[in-house]
């Protein structure tokens, strides 16, 4: 134990020396400005003489450089992308006193001149590309009506705010505004075109070998089909701070290694920022699989911090920490910390909060907590081996609305082993710590641990402890087999090793009833306490009125147990083992749930 949390002690060291670098100057390095009122004649060296272009920008970025764009200003560059494979030592920020950040789009954006009025409110115009993966006007996402349930490929299914369609035999765009004189506005797309390179367009950034790079108060748009960002290994020491990710097709940040071998990304910072794909409720309506990830973490990555960010409207996840491409010729995803972080749905109609998941060995020594996971419609998966959950609140999970997905698990959590579908090889959920977390209001189970392999090896040694369930199974009606108690440990485990202790249960729909499902006989909490499948592993749970105050906080009403009564901890866990406003947990007397009392 103390020699996975030295290890990750050392990465922070690490990652703490390499932003007190980025902030020395390089005394050779040059400031250069950029406006989309300038001109690629300029020098750029002073607010007054701006280049332009970005492909006039992208060389400057090494060498220590700072390349600054104008606050206000948008550049949009349809099928292209920052190239920034090889580059080293540069910075990316903005110049200006007032207005909004500058935007970069790997989008077209229509000109309200070409538009003409086609009858009924519906617009049209030569589109600038053979694909169109998604459409905003003025900033709100539209559906295709090819995709859309109940309507046709064809121009007389586009007449409802909010839809489009793209007529491929004449390469014309047809967009609804529901007015005969005013077309729409501000239209932007993700465009790709036919052809081996261009087909999926291109992301909007692209690192690989790339170092010491620094990027902050930028909003980015559009891009690759598949993902906005791309940060290939090997590459190390990114820095995204304060930035805007938007109107994405897929996925926000795409960051690791697809290839076979052991190549990694060391040291990504990914912080302060508004991860948003941008999504309706209109667009729920389909017959199209959604997805995408806001932040993926994905087969080699090594040192992550992922703070304080906000993540909605994404088709897949919020966040993704997995490792399953291959199972020995890769790295994993290792050492990284996810923390301080609000995720939810949005208005997608599907979404995990997160995801950890690894086949053998390949997710390890992680650290997700604090984070406020919200209004998600599936669950997140807690997986991988030795890996940290705590502090975290888990609230208010609903039923997915999307009629093609088959996959619903309302729950607050889960750590339910599967075969993975690439590899054909059973992830792993072992030895984790899901401790002092919050589960509020959760359509299903507040969490879920099992197996689709019974009897496998592949779930024990699991630590769940200190945490708090309220309100579990308020999905109505209640889907069958969804979830009607606050834990399940199913009997596909029953070769499992596994401790629930010090846990606190609690439904104001049956305040006196079974929380717990062990190995398939239901329990009260008291009757878990002495459950035979667990082997001795399961004592202290209690089932009290947490009686919480405000923001699942425990309040004077409530019971001594929960407010002094946990499990101490703190010699188990990575330090600094907090709770989710960052106090430190009592090694004498800790409290239940995420928020220390």
């Amino acid at each position: 134990m103390q020699n996975i949390i030295s290890t990750y002690n050392v990465i922070c060291r690490i990652a703490i020396l390499f932003i007190g670098l980025l902030c020395t100057v390089d005394s050779s390095a040059t400031t250069y400005y950029f406006s989309t009122s300038g001109s690629d004649s300029n020098n750029g060296l002073s607010s007054a003489s701006p280049k332009k272009s970005i492909a006039a920008a992208v060389p400057y970025m090494t060498g220590g450089n700072l390349i600054l764009f104008k606050r206000g200003d948008a550049w949009y560059i349809p099928m292209d992308s920052i190239d920034l494979t090889g580059h080293s030592n540069f910075t990316l920020n903005m110049y200006g006193t007032s207005g909004a950040k500058p935007v970069i789009a790997g989008m077209a954006l229509i000109p309200q001149g070409n538009w003409i009025h086609n009858g009924g409110g519906v617009w049209r115009c030569t589109s600038p590309c053979q694909k169109v993966f998604r459409l905003f006007v003025n900033g709100t996402s539209c559906i295709n009506v090819e995709t859309e349930i109940g309507n046709s490929g064809n121009v007389a299914s586009v007449n409802t705010n909010g839809e489009y369609w793209l007529d491929l035999s004449t390469n014309t765009l047809y967009v609804y505004s529901g007015s005969t004189t005013v077309p729409p506005q501000n239209v932007e797309i993700i465009p790709g075109n036919h052809g081996t390179n261009e087909q999926y367009g291109f992301p909007i950034i692209k690192m690989e070998n790339t170092s010491a790079a620094v990027i902050r108060n930028i909003e980015f748009r559009g891009g690759h089909k598949y993902y906005m960002i791309r940060i290939n290994a090997p590459s190390s020491s990114i820095f995204f701070d304060t930035c805007i990710i938007s109107r994405g097709s897929w996925s926000g940040f795409d960051v690791g290694n697809h290839k076979t071998n052991m190549d990694y990304v060391n040291v990504i910072y990914i912080t302060n920022c508004i991860i948003d794909k941008g999504w309706t409720l209109l667009e729920n309506n389909t017959t199209a699989l959604l997805g995408g990830d806001g932040i993926s973490l994905i087969h080699g990555v090594e040192g992550a911090h992922i703070r304080s960010n906000t993540i909605l409207n994404w088709g897949h996840s919020g966040i993704d920490l997995v490792a399953y491409n291959h199972a020995t010729n890769m790295w994993g995803v290792h050492n990284s910390i996810v923390y301080r972080n609000e995720v939810y749905a949005g208005n997608s109609g599907y979404m995990h909060g997160i995801e950890v998941l690894g086949v053998a060995g390949k997710n390890t020594n992680n650290i997700i907590k604090r984070n406020y996971f919200h209004d998600y419609t599936s669950t997140c998966h807690l997986g991988g081996n030795g890996n940290y959950f705590f502090s975290n609140i888990f609230a208010n999970v609903k039923l997915c609305t999307v009629d093609v997905m088959t996959k619903k698990q309302p729950w607050g959590g889960d750590s339910y082993a599967y075969t993975n579908s690439i590899t054909n090889i059973y992830l792993e959920y072992t030895n984790n710590w899901i401790v002092n977390n919050t589960f509020y209001n959760t359509g299903g189970y507040g969490l879920a641990v099992g197996s689709y392999n019974p009897g496998d090896n592949n779930v024990t040694g699991n630590k769940i402890q200190n945490n708090i369930w309220l309100n579990w199974n308020q999905h109505t009606p209640q889907p069958p087999g969804y979830g009607d108690v606050g834990l399940l440990i199913d009997a596909s485990v029953n070769n499992g090793l596994y401790y629930v202790t010090y846990n606190n249960f609690w439904n104001v729909k049956d305040s006196t009833g079974n929380v717990a499902n062990i190995e398939g006989t239901k329990y009260t909490a008291s009757g878990l306490n002495s459950a035979p499948a667990c082997g001795g592993n399961c004592s202290q749970n209690t089932q009290l009125n947490p009686r919480f105050g405000s923001f699942y906080t425990l309040s004077a009403a409530s019971s001594a147990t929960l407010k002094t009564g946990g499990i101490n901890l703190t010699g188990s866990m990575p330090t600094p083992f907090d709770d989710y406003w960052g106090h430190s947990w009592r090694s004498v007397g800790p409290s239940r749930g995420a928020i220390q009392y």
